[in-house]
């Protein structure tokens, strides 16, 4: 039986095209009013690059609202995904604009957040973000003491099992607005799941606040805009999400998954040399989550509902 040929890739350049976002594995062109195209760092796999785009088909299925994927294409020695977008700049790149909508578009992050938690997923098709954050527990077990393991084993099994669509890096920089229409939509699906709403939380926590703390300086590189500006935007986020009489115990269950998310960093970012390794849990021991008078306590019997 005669071979049928594989359909060649097509090849695109980013040549001249307008960067609107960066990320930690790529960086996003717009190619046209209607397109943009996500490239990946060199050295990104096809299947990587494959699998997120599998995600937002999945995920645009289940209703979330995101742009129509189309289809992987080679950008000189990267992959890249093109994405249908139209006439749509990142929510950080308009706040950057208009400052003055900060607090608006902190409280419509909050609903569009709360409403994506209302979306039951086919298991089936995406992963579990608390089983996820377990096995990478296990990853670390090497560099940590058996108490360490075990704090942080503990907040990711006192979670319970939910079907809730997870983003896993919810932020401005990762919202497309539409100023012609008026919508916001979610894209950079790459850490997508199902499970409990503080993954989420703990996970904008971190970049909003926590990355911010000892160094606001650099908050504009990781979200596009100032620490006090992303500040505001959080506390809008949860004034929106949470009832009033909620927010401060909120507050800090999305801290306590911030910081457990950002001690399995060495897990996370590949390839980090094991000097790094230390010297990140040495911080770590000093001022976050392993420190041993981080109290992980509010986790374990919380009160707020989701």
């Amino acid at each position: 039986m005669e071979k049928v040929p594989e359909k060649k890739m097509r090849e695109l350049s980013v040549a001249g095209c307008e960067m609107i976002g960066e990320g930690a594995v790529g960086k996003v062109y717009r190619l046209d009013d209607e397109t943009i195209i996500k490239v990946f760092a060199p050295g990104v796999p096809l299947e990587v690059v494959q699998e997120e785009k599998n995600i937002a088909k999945n995920a645009l299925v289940a209703g979330v609202p995101t742009a129509i994927s189309f289809d992987v294409v080679k950008v000189g020695e990267s992959y890249g995904a093109v994405y249908e977008m139209l006439r749509a700049k990142t929510l950080s790149a308009f706040i950057k604009e208009n400052p003055e909508c900060a607090a608006e578009m902190g409280k419509r992050m909050g609903r569009l957040l709360k409403d994506l938690h209302k979306i039951d997923v086919d298991t089936n098709k995406f992963v579990d973000v608390r089983g996820l954050f377990k096995e990478r527990v296990r990853r670390m077990e090497k560099f940590l003491s058996k108490e360490e393991t075990d704090k942080l084993m503990a907040v990711y099994d006192c979670l319970d099992s939910r079907k809730a669509i997870i983003h896993g890096d919810f932020h401005p920089k990762n919202i497309m607005y539409s100023e012609k229409t008026d919508e916001l939509l979610f894209i950079d699906l790459a850490d997508m799941g199902f499970g409990h709403p503080l993954l989420d939380l703990g996970a904008t926590c971190l970049v909003m606040e926590l990355f911010g703390r000892t160094t606001p300086e650099r908050t504009p590189h990781f979200i596009g805009l100032e620490y006090k500006t992303t500040l505001e935007i959080w506390e809008n986020i949860l004034s929106e999400y949470f009832d009033e009489n909620d927010i401060k115990e909120a507050k800090i269950l999305a801290e306590i998954y911030g910081q457990a998310k950002f001690t399995l960093f060495p897990v996370i970012i590949p390839h980090m040399p094991k000097n790094d390794v230390m010297g990140f849990l040495m911080g770590a021991r000093a001022r976050g989550f392993l420190n041993k008078d981080f109290d992980i306590t509010p986790a374990l019997k919380p009160t707020v509902k989701f």
